[in-house]
């Protein structure tokens, strides 16, 4: 455990990955915002779209959903936030974000890499299988990490040996890929838009927990920002990009969307 908390002293240090993903010049109007690893695929096509709608360039700053609120509540500068409905609730809470907008939700899924020598497990199988080594999202860095734990018996966090902590989806795909590990459980989104991996299973009925995604403008926003990042969340939340991020491997929102944020549960009858 010891490297997660080496990551997570990093990333509150301020030391995020930040990609300007069009470039921006003296003169343009630009934006900050963070978001969850899982939206990097997509905001591939996104942010050039923006840009050529509204003139604004965004820089993006991704980051596990507890690390971006802790960064929030420290006051780091961001505009605008698109993170775990859930930790938005926080902030708000605070008054550090106005009232979040739902964009988009995504469910677990239980994968594997085609380096793994493991036979294709299912996710009741996987605890009881103690030679399986897991890959898992560390619950005090990332929401996702707080589903995961939702999925597994008390009693086996406690005992089970083979499991190995990541801060996200990507780090949980290399961990895979070298060797670490023989399976993992990720954001079905991350899944979707990482070669490296294949889902073996989606979560069965009973075990679906979905997390969902908003958007909030920050309290640290620019005021000459205000305007394009009220744009920039119009535009994410507009039903014709809900519908683009289908492809990317998020579900819809069921409507309505209550701002007092949660995971989606699906329990057996």
């Amino acid at each position: 455990m010891k490297r997660i908390w080496l990551m997570t002293i990093a990333l509150t240090a301020t030391l995020f990955v930040t990609v300007a993903t069009v470039g921006a010049s003296p003169s343009d109007e630009s934006l900050t915002v963070g978001a969850d690893p899982s939206l990097k695929a997509a905001f591939q096509e996104l942010m050039p779209l923006f840009k050529q709608e509204y003139g604004a360039a965004v820089h993006v700053v991704y980051g596990p959903s507890k690390i971006l609120r802790r960064a929030i509540e420290k006051g780091e500068a961001f505009d605008v936030l698109i993170t775990s409905a859930k930790e938005l609730e926080l902030l708000h809470k605070k008054k550090l974000t106005r009232k979040g907008r739902s964009i988009a939700q995504t469910s677990l899924v239980l994968v594997m890499s085609e380096a793994s020598s493991l036979l294709t497990v299912s996710f009741n199988e996987v605890w009881s299988n103690r030679s399986a080594r897991i890959a898992l999202a560390d619950p005090r860095l990332s929401t996702l990490g707080e589903m995961t734990a939702q999925l597994i018996p008390t009693s086996n966090l406690k005992t089970r040996t083979g499991i190995s902590y990541a801060q996200d989806g990507e780090d949980i795909s290399k961990l895979l890929q070298v060797g670490k590990a023989d399976v993992g459980i990720m954001y079905r989104a991350d899944a979707i838009n990482n070669g490296e991996v294949y889902i073996i299973e989606e979560a069965p009925n009973g075990m679906e927990i979905k997390d969902q995604l908003a958007a909030a403008i920050v309290s640290t926003a620019k005021k000459p920002s205000l305007k394009i990042a009220e744009k920039f969340v119009d535009f994410m939340t507009s039903l014709r990009i809900q519908k683009l991020l289908l492809k990317y491997g998020f579900d819809p929102v069921p409507l309505p969307f209550k701002h007092a944020a949660h995971f989606e549960t699906k329990h057996p009858a």
